[in-house]
C-alpha cells in the first residue's frame, strides 16, 4: 500500500488580522503564537516580511515546505525580485545561511545572510560576495500582506510493495487563502491553485481527492513504464522517478499577489527537468492580469528593453549578437512575466533562450523604460497617474 499523507498548516501574519475588522487582543496573541510554532516545530508556513537591510526599505517573501525554506526579496525603491535560498549552519544552533541568486549567471560568489526567525521577526547580517560590506538585517512580518496558508503533500510510491527502490515520489507544495481572507479573496485564490493543479474540473475542486487521484494515475504510470525495462535495468538508481509543483509568492503588497508556480519531475537520464510561470493576481478586481492588460501591442520596443536586460545579464556590449550569449537571435515578450510596483520581470524557462545549465533567465524591464506602453488601465491600477 502507497504511503500517503496530507499535511496542512496554516501559518498567519503576526499582525494579520481581518482585512474587514480589526482583530482584538486574543486573536492577535494567538495569531503570535501559531507564527513561533510554526517556526519551532518545523512546520509549513509562508511569511511576508519588511524592513530594512542596511537602511534600505526592503519586502521579503519566504516560504517553509518541509524541511526547505526558499523566498524572493526586493529592495523597494526597485521593485526587482531577487530569489534567496535557506541552509542552516550546523555550527551555531538557530542560524540560517542564505544565498541569494547572482544576477550574471558567471558571478563566481553571491551575497549572503546569516540570520535567525524568532516570532514574527527576521533578523541578522548582509555580506557582499567578497564578504568585505557587513550590514543588518532587520525585518518584521507585514500587517498588509494577504495571510496565506502552507499545504505539503507528498506520495511514496514503490515499484513494488515492500522494496524501498526503486520508488517514485510525488509532493505538492502549495499555499491557501488563509482565515483572515475575505470568501470573495478566498474563492479567487483557490481558483487559481485549482487551475494550477488541473483540479478545476477534477472531482469538483476538492483538492484532496484531487491529488490522490493524481497520485494513483501516476503511480500507474510509473509501474507500467519501469516494468517495461529490462529486468537488469530495472532495479538501476535512474528508475527513482519523482514529479512535484511548488507554489510561492514574489510579491504580497498593494492589495496585489504575484504567484510563482513551480513543476519539476526526473523520469530517468542526467538531470530532471521544470519550468516555472507566474500569476499576477489582483486582490481589488478578483483578476488574473495578462501582458495585453498590461502593455500596448509594441513588440519590438518592448523586446529593444528586455533584451537591454539580456545584454546587462551576460555582460554584453550593446552592439554584441543576442545569440552569442543566448540560444536564439531575438528575445520576446512572453506571457510568463511578474508584476510589482516598478517593474516587469520576464522569465524564461531552461531551453527557451538559454542551456539547461544556465537555469531560469529573468529580465527585468522597469516601467519609467516604457511608461508609454502601458495601458492606461494599468497606470490606474499602479496609481501611476
Amino acid at each position: 500500500m502507497r504511503s500517503s499523507f496530507l499535511i496542512i498548516l496554516i501559518a498567519f501574519c503576526a499582525a494579520c488580522g481581518n482585512r474587514n475588522q480589526q482583530a482584538n487582543d486574543d486573536t492577535a496573541s494567538t495569531t503570535d503564537m501559531a507564527a513561533t510554532d510554526t517556526v519551532n516545530s518545523h512546520g509549513n508556513w509562508y511569511k511576508h516580511y519588511t524592513g530594512t537591510i542596511a537602511g534600505q526599505a526592503v519586502a521579503a517573501d519566504i516560504h517553509k515546505y518541509n524541511e526547505r525554506i526558499t523566498g524572493t526579496y526586493y529592495y523597494q525603491s526597485q521593485g526587482k525580485p531577487i530569489p534567496i535560498y535557506f541552509s542552516t549552519d550546523t555550527s551555531k544552533p538557530g542560524i540560517y545561511l542564505v544565498d541569494e541568486t547572482p544576477e550574471q549567471p558567471d558571478a563566481k560568489s553571491t551575497a549572503k545572510w546569516e540570520v535567525r526567525i524568532v516570532s514574527n521577526t527576521l533578523s541578522g547580517k548582509w555580506k557582499d560576495d567578497m564578504g568585505n560590506d557587513v550590514y543588518d538585517i532587520l525585518l518584521k512580518e507585514a500587517p498588509s500582506a494577504y495571510p496565506l496558508a502552507a499545504m505539503h503533500y507528498a506520495d511514496t510510491i514503490p515499484y513494488k510493495q515492500g522494496m524501498k527502490e526503486p520508488a517514485a515520489t510525488m509532493t505538492n507544495n502549495l499555499l491557501l487563502p488563509g482565515k483572515d481572507i475575505n470568501k470573495e479573496n478566498a474563492n479567487f485564490i483557490s481558483g487559481i491553485v485549482s487551475k494550477f493543479m488541473g483540479c478545476d474540473s477534477l472531482h469538483k475542486g476538492k483538492l484532496d481527492e484531487c491529488m490522490k487521484a493524481q497520485s494513483a494515475e501516476y503511480a500507474t504510470y510509473y509501474r507500467k513504464t519501469v516494468g517495461e525495462l529490462d529486468d537488469t535495468m530495472r532495479n538501476a538508481s535512474f528508475n527513482n522517478y519523482f514529479t512535484g509543483t511548488d507554489m510561492y509568492v514574489a510579491y504580497n503588497e498593494n492589495d496585489w499577489i504575484g504567484f510563482y508556480m513551480m513543476s519539476s519531475e526526473y523520469t530517468g537520464g542526467a538531470h530532471g527537468n521544470y519550468g516555472s510561470s507566474y500569476i499576477n493576481a489582483d486582490m481589488q478586481s478578483n483578476k488574473v492580469w495578462k501582458l495585453e492588460d498590461v502593455v500596448r501591442v509594441d513588440s519590438v520596443r518592448l523586446q529593444r528593453e528586455i533584451e537591454k536586460a539580456a545584454r546587462k545579464r551576460a555582460s554584453m556590449s550593446d552592439g554584441e549578437e543576442i545569440k552569442s550569449k543566448y540560444f536564439v537571435d531575438r528575445i520576446m515578450p512572453n506571457g510568463n512575466f511578474l508584476l510589482t510596483h516598478k517593474g516587469i520581470t520576464f522569465n524564461y524557462t531552461p531551453y527557451e533562450i538559454a542551456s539547461y545549465a544556465e537555469g531560469e533567465v529573468l529580465l527585468f524591464v522597469p516601467y519609467a523604460s516604457i511608461k508609454d506602453l502601458l495601458t492606461p488601465a494599468f497606470k490606474q491600477r499602479m496609481k501611476m497617474q
